[in-house]
């Protein structure tokens, strides 16, 4: 039923193969952390324009 709904709403899943799944995870974490990394410069540089 599922399947026959997603031809009808032209909805197309993909499924990623495990070597796919495996970089995409990767990604992800390198992702996260960059965006961790950049978070912690912005609120550093903010708290230093406070200080000075």
């Amino acid at each position: 039923m599922g399947a026959f709904l997603d031809i009808l709403l032209g909805i197309r899943t993909v499924k990623l193969l495990s070597i796919e799944s495996l970089k995409f995870w990767e990604w992800k974490k390198k992702y996260r952390v960059s965006l961790n990394i950049g978070l912690i410069n912005l609120n550093y540089e903010k708290t230093s324009e406070k200080i000075a």
